[in-house]
């Protein structure tokens, strides 16, 4: 059932996207390649799509549980369930700190990416040109470091997630 929610979502959102792509003006596809384009539309999508997926159901879970928690807490000691009440606001601020911290990561994660499409788009229509002046190995540095960049954001994204 959440997993239709999603897909319509997601096919949603896509099409609203391709809808709004079939009239910009053509000076934006002049310095944008297909699969650049295509690439920044699936992060995009992913990302707004995101909010129906599998994590939206456990949140509403753990809202329930959080909830049936403290009744059970209250039902047993009134005072410690006032204690657990009074960290609820310590909780909340540093839950917001992190995903402050996390949508950073995720803003310079989409930029490496986006740029690592870029690049990667523009070898893809240099080919000739790479093996003409036989670019291999300087070609191969920079995938190398743009590749290990990405994958260190990846990484401090996901420790912040914990």
């Amino acid at each position: 059932m959440f997993a239709d929610v999603h897909n319509k979502s997601y096919y949603s959102i896509f099409h609203q996207v391709f809808e709004k792509l079939l009239h910009p003006k053509k000076t934006y596809f002049g310095d944008k390649n297909n699969t650049e384009i295509l690439s920044f539309l699936h992060m995009d999508v992913s990302q707004v799509s995101s909010i129906t997926d599998r994590y939206m159901v456990m949140s509403a879970s753990y809202v329930f549980r959080i909830i049936s928690s403290l009744v059970g807490l209250y039902v047993i000691s009134w005072k410690l369930a006032l204690v657990v009440l009074a960290m609820v606001p310590i909780k909340f601020f540093l839950v917001k700190s992190m995903s402050k911290h996390r949508e950073k990561a995720m803003e310079k994660m989409i930029e490496s990416s986006r740029d690592f499409s870029r690049w990667f788009g523009d070898n893809l229509n240099g080919v000739d040109e790479i093996k003409l002046w036989n670019l291999f190995q300087s070609r191969e540095k920079i995938f190398a470091q743009k590749q290990r960049e990405l994958l260190g954001l990846e990484k401090k994204g996901t420790m912040i997630d914990g």
